[in-house]
């Protein structure tokens, strides 16, 4: 039978708990196989962009439903095709795109990938916000495991302060480092950086539609949709193999 708004709304709380419940459990599995050694890099070939814009497009409604400017800018100067961990680097992005929308109430959120600078194996990603912000007194601990920005944040937003801490490791995992920029008011900037190295035949290996398919680009009607490179000519790549292996 059809079920009544008030039998709704109960079976949408239960939904959510049961979520926030799976959320949790998977972080301390997660924290506890990186403390214990258990977690290793299973390097292979993957598409960058192809990573990166799956990974934003999972946050895409989660951005719309709070009327959120919702970015991405890749250098195209930066490979399609790199070697690496795109298991561990997609989950070091949904940790930090998940806290820069939950953290955020209006403005927007901004994802940037570059080359990081002197280091040609390395790629620099960063995740800005116009959210809460993070206090210089706050900057080093929120990557411990456990903590949060303040008490406060732990009732109002939830969460299990492990997301940042997993994030660390994961990137430590990747000859990488992490940091965050914020004045404490204005919103935050993460940034990480992550060892990888360039497939020098990406361009022989291009899969059918990938060369020069352009990125949608944001309408009024769906600005969570902005989705572009530096240049505006960014390609989004398709048909690469989405088998992923456990990081």
């Amino acid at each position: 039978s059809e079920l009544n708004p008030e039998q709704r709304e109960y079976l949408s709380l239960v939904k959510v708990s049961a979520e926030s419940l799976m959320k949790i459990i998977s972080d301390i599995l997660d924290i506890s196989k990186i403390q214990a050694g258990k977690l290793v890099l299973h390097p292979k070939e993957f598409w960058l962009r192809d990573v990166v814009n799956n990974t934003i497009d999972e946050f895409a409604n989660a951005a719309r439903e709070k009327n959120l400017g919702f970015t991405c800018q890749i250098d195209p100067e930066i490979p399609d095709v790199m070697l690496g961990d795109p298991v561990c680097l997609r989950q070091v992005l949904i940790k930090l795109l998940g806290n820069a929308i939950k953290f955020t109430a209006a403005g927007e959120v901004a994802v940037s990938v570059k080359a990081a600078p002197g280091n040609s194996d390395r790629l620099h990603f960063g995740v800005r916000d116009t959210g809460i912000g993070v206090t210089a007194d706050k900057r080093h601990m929120i990557f411990e495991p456990f903590s949060q920005v303040d008490g406060s944040a732990r009732r109002e937003f939830g969460g299990t302060g492990l997301g940042l801490a997993i994030s660390a490791q994961l990137v430590e995992m990747m000859g990488g480092d992490i940091w965050v920029v914020s004045d404490g008011r204005n919103g935050s900037t993460f940034h990480f950086t992550a060892r990888v190295a360039a497939v020098q035949e990406a361009a022989d290996s291009a899969p059918n539609g990938a060369e020069g398919a352009a990125l949608p680009l944001a309408t009024e009607a769906n600005p969570a949709r902005r989705i572009r490179s530096a240049s505006e000519e960014s390609r989004r790549c398709v048909g690469a193999d989405h088998k992923e292996e456990e990081c």
